[in-house]
C-alpha cells in the first residue's frame, strides 16, 4: 500500500519490523515497532496520529540515546533503594560525555573499543574501565526489557580481561595498632569491626545498636543494607566487645556516632591518621581483604569466611590472592613445630671434609 508523503513507512531488518515518520520537529524518526508487520503498522498509525494531533510522542527505538538509558539505570538504583551517586557520576561525567549523544539502538562494538581506547589514552586502569562498561550494559539491557521496551536488543558489551588486576593490600597485628592510634578516638570501633569482620564500609555505618546481640556474640545485618541484598551474620571477637558494650552503655541509635551523629564521612580523619601511622596508601577496603585472609588462615572454610563479610562468589576471594595466602599461612603454622622440634633433638647435617 503506497502511503501518502511523510505518513511514515514500516521497514523489516533481521526478522523485526521498525517504523519510521516525520514528527513534529520535521525531523525523520525511527523506533522499533514490533516482531510482526501487523504490530509495527498499528504503531505507525498511533505515531503518525500523535504527531498530527500535536501530542509529544514518547521516545523510543531510533530516538533513545546512551545518554537516555543511562538515566534509566540510575532511576533504577534509587528505586531500588541503592545508592546511585558513584554510578551517576560515572553516567555523567565520564560515559556521557564520550557516547552519550550515540543511538543506543544502533551503538556498536566498535563504538564501545574506541571509547575504551580513549579511556587507555588518559591512562585509566582497566578495572575502572571494567565498571565503566557494567554500568553501560546494565543500562543498555534495562532499555531493551520488556518493562521499558526502549530499543529493540541491547548490543554486547564487552569486559576486559583483569588478570593482572590482583588486589594486595592487606594489614598487618601492627599495622593496625598504629592506625588505630592515630585515628580519632570515635573512628577506632569502625576500624576494628572492619578490621575483624570485613563487613564494607557503607554496610557498617548503618549498622544500628538493635542488630548488636551481646548474649549470642552476633551482629545482624540485614538484607537491605548490604550491597547484593543478601543478609549477614558476624561474630563479635576481640576488641569488639569492649566498643559494643561502650555503645550500649550509651544508648545511641546507630553503632558508629560523633557527637551524637552517624557517621557518614571520614575521608580527611582517614588521610590523615593514615600519614601519621606510616601508611599512605591503605584504604578502608584493605580492612575487609585482611579480615577475609586472617579468617581463613584461621581455620575457617571459604564459604564461612565469605559468609561473614559478605562477599557473593569465590572468585572475589580468588582476585584478592586470598585462598593461596591462607593456605600457605596454614602450611606453615603446621610444619614450624616440626621444624623447631627436629632443631631440639640436635638433627643435622654434616658436611663431608673437602
Amino acid at each position: 500500500m503506497k502511503r501518502k508523503y511523510k505518513s511514515g513507512s514500516v521497514r523489516e531488518r533481521n526478522g523485526k519490523f521498525y517504523v519510521r515518520y516525520y514528527g513534529m520537529d520535521g525531523r525523520q524518526h525511527e523506533e522499533f515497532g514490533g516482531e510482526t508487520r501487523a504490530k509495527a503498522e498499528k504503531l505507525l498509525r498511533q505515531r503518525v496520529g500523535e504527531v498530527a494531533a500535536g501530542t509529544p510522542v514518547r521516545k523510543a527505538g531510533g530516538d533513545v540515546t546512551v545518554a537516555d538509558c543511562l538515566k534509566l539505570v540510575i532511576a533504577d538504583y534509587r528505586r531500588n533503594g541503592k545508592d546511585a551517586d558513584i554510578p551517576q557520576l560515572r553516567a555523567e561525567s565520564v560515559i556521557g560525555p564520550v557516547i552519550g549523544h550515540e543511538r543506543a539502538a544502533s551503538l556498536t562494538p566498535r563504538a564501545i573499543w574506541a571509547y575504551v581506547a580513549k579511556r587507555r589514552k588518559d591512562h585509566v586502569k582497566d578495572s575502572t574501565i571494567n565498571r565503566e562498561l557494567s554500568l553501560l550494559r546494565r543500562a543498555l539491557r534495562l532499555a531493551a526489557s520488556d518493562e521499558y521496551g526502549m530499543i529493540p536488543r541491547a548490543v554486547q558489551v564487552p569486559h576486559l580481561d583483569e588478570g593482572d588486576n590482583v588486589r594486595t593490600g592487606f594489614l598487618t597485628p601492627e599495622e593496625y595498632e598504629r592506625m588505630k592510634r592515630a585515628l580519632p578516638e570515635y573512628l577506632r570501633p569502625l576500624l576494628c569491626f572492619a578490621y575483624y569482620t570485613g563487613l564494607r564500609r557503607s554496610t557498617l555505618l548503618a549498622l544500628r545498636l538493635d542488630q548488636i546481640d551481646m548474649e549470642a556474640g552476633l551482629v545482624w545485618v540485614s538484607r537491605v543494607q548490604t550491597k547484593n541484598r543478601r543478609s549477614q551474620t558476624a561474630p563479635i571477637v576481640g576488641e569488639m566487645r569492649h566498643y559494643c558494650a561502650t555503645a550500649l552503655a550509651k544508648n545511641v541509635e546507630y553503632v558508629f556516632e560523633n557527637a551524637g551523629k552517624p557517621i557518614k564521612s571520614f575521608k580527611n580523619a582517614w588521610h590523615t591518621a593514615r600519614v601519621e601511622a606510616g601508611l599512605p596508601k591503605l584504604m578502608f577496603h584493605d580492612l575487609r581483604r585482611t579480615a577475609v585472609r586472617d579468617w581463613l588462615a584461621a581455620g575457617a572454610d571459604s564459604s564461612t569466611a565469605m559468609a561473614i563479610s559478605g562477599h557473593k562468589t569465590s572468585s572475589m576471594l580468588e582476585r584478592y590472592n586470598i585462598i593461596d595466602a591462607a593456605n600457605v599461612q596454614r602450611a606453615a603454622a603446621l610444619r614450624e613445630p616440626k621444624i623447631k622440634l627436629r632443631g631440639e633433638q640436635g638433627e643435622t647435617v654434616k658436611m663431608k671434609p673437602s
